[in-house]
């Protein structure tokens, strides 16, 4: 033979060793590849930036559509519209029958980024997390999360490009307009409660609003109670959507989900009348001694009279504050808040501006205590809401999630070393996952059998590691064996060291028994 062809001989020979190693190590990386542009971007206060991102997928593969997520990571005074994906292709799951939305080839992502119209000038890097999961016909790959760097400039003075017009522009996405005019109505509410109605006419005696009086100095003398006590509200929502800027992250913690469930409930058993959320009578006198009749008198009313109807306006005002800091945005916890001030203003408007007409018919009754129960019962929803989130976070796996005889593994990591240790055995872990076809697939043909449980137990500690949900245990120990997918059979000895690793091999009883004769 040849010298020359010794190398390559050599070369030949090595590669076919490689690739029929059990670890399949070559089916070890992402093969599904995107692009974006990651070029600096100009955006003026209240501009929208579209946000595309691409997917090339490999053949043989596919990406599932419902594991593909887009989410700006809280940045002051930007938020993002709701993801828009391009159309998908059906594929029915062998093992359920069900139908699932895919893509094969490529696959697109549509997202818009909003300046809020009071955005700090300057560069701003936006980090957006992508996230994606897919499968080929042999490995479902782990859930992919990757952080894309969006950089933005926000130029110092927008007045002369912009003509003022998009400066006052507001990223009200998806969903804030009907909460604009719930937060008005809420407003209009508290009007007719026992709590708000009777001081009407009160308030605007005190401001110098009288029946005998011009109609136009009525109306300005009354729209000026309005606007500060509608500003008083918008700057406690501007100070809530700061604070929510901080610590948003709360919202996503078990114990603040509890909170705030508990907040809600608060709220609304005091507008059932079991207790009242009252300012000290202290400060409640000192300030309905402050101001006097005209302007002035209207101002200082306004910044008062919210602390004077606190029962009933109280609630509603803390349950709009806890949704403004959840949104995170300066400008929609403002604008809320303000339409809120807004709404409670309206009846004080018309019966201030038409005061000969309305001054003496403005009283309580039955009603007004219904409305303050159809308020609190309104509480009741979002306190269910953070329940229901709160259960999803805490409720035990069913049986279909943790897969058929689950009792077969072991699920603790230190429980299920020690006892390898104990019983001088080595520990096959299982990455698994109750959406991934070949680890169902596996389960009902292979570990479900008699035969070939007993003869792992014969000599191994089984290890499961249910990745169903991207839970801290999966994140450690994907990280820790540099896991890219699943199915994934890991074998180790008592003490942790690597002996055997098998990526997307779908096993049948003969092959596992096989396969862990002699690791």
């Amino acid at each position: 033979m040849h010298k020359k062809f010794i190398p390559f001989l050599v070369f030949l020979g090595f590669f076919f060793v490689v690739t029929d190693t059990r670890d399949l190590s070559a089916l070890e990386k992402d093969p599904f590849q995107y692009d974006y542009d990651s070029s600096t971007h100009v955006m003026t206060p209240g501009g929208a930036l579209p946000l595309q991102i691409n997917f090339t997928i490999p053949p043989g593969h596919y990406l599932y559509q419902n594991k593909m997520g887009l989410e700006l990571i809280p940045e002051p005074g930007f938020t993002m519209t709701p993801l828009k994906l391009s159309p998908a292709k059906h594929k029915q799951d062998p093992i359920t029958g069900a139908d699932e939305d895919i893509y094969q080839e490529s696959a697109t992502l549509d997202a818009t980024i909003h300046a809020a119209a009071m955005v700090a000038p300057g560069d701003h890097l936006l980090k957006v997390k992508l996230s994606y999961q897919g499968c080929s016909s042999e490995l479902c790959f782990r859930f992919m999360q990757q952080d894309l760097l969006v950089p933005v400039n926000v130029p110092g003075s927008v007045g002369a490009e912009t003509g003022g017009a998009d400066a006052m522009a507001l990223p009200v996405g998806k969903g804030f307009g009907s909460a604009l005019i719930l937060s008005f109505l809420a407003g209009v509410a508290t009007d007719f409660t026992p709590c708000v109605l009777p001081i009407i006419p009160i308030t605007l005696a005190f401001i110098g609003v009288r029946k005998e009086g011009k109609r136009r100095r009525n109306f300005m003398l009354t729209a000026t109670f309005i606007i500060a006590m509608a500003l008083v509200y918008a700057v406690m929502g501007l100070a809530a959507a700061s604070l929510g800027k901080s610590l948003g992250f709360l919202f996503q913690n078990s114990l603040f989900l509890i909170f705030t469930i508990a907040l809600y409930l608060f709220f609304s058993l005091s507008l059932f009348g079991l207790y009242e959320i009252q300012v000290p009578l202290g400060l409640r006198n000192a300030m309905a001694k402050m101001g006097g009749e005209g302007y002035f008198g209207s101002i200082l009313a306004g910044i008062t009279t919210g602390f004077l109807a606190a029962p009933c306006v109280g609630p509603l005002i803390g349950s709009l504050l806890v949704y403004v800091a959840q949104s995170h945005d300066l400008a929609r916890g403002f604008i809320l808040l303000f339409s809120f001030g807004l709404g409670m203003g309206s009846l004080f408007l018309v019966v201030g501006t038409f005061s000969q007409i309305f001054a003496n018919r403005v009283r309580g009754g039955a009603f007004t205590l219904w409305i303050k129960r159809i308020l609190a019962l309104m509480l009741l929803f979002p306190a269910g809401n953070y329940a229901l989130a709160l259960y999803q976070q805490w409720r035990p796996q069913s049986v279909s999630e943790q897969g058929p005889k689950a009792a077969f593994w072991m699920d603790d990591e230190v429980a299920a070393f020690a006892q390898a240790g104990r019983e001088h055995k080595k520990v096959l872990i299982d990455f698994y996952a109750t959406w991934c076809i070949p680890c169902m697939e596996m389960e009902h043909k292979t570990f479900s059998l008699p035969e070939v449980q007993q003869s792992i137990l014969a000599s191994y500690v089984p290890l499961r590691i249910n990745c169903s949900q991207d839970t801290p245990q999966c994140q450690k120990m994907v990280e820790k064996y540099e896991v890219i997918g699943w199915p994934t059979l890991i074998v180790t000895d008592a003490d942790g060291k690597l002996l055997l690793k098998s990526v997307g091999k779908n096993f049948l009883p003969d092959e596992i028994i096989d396969y862990l004769k002699d690791p």
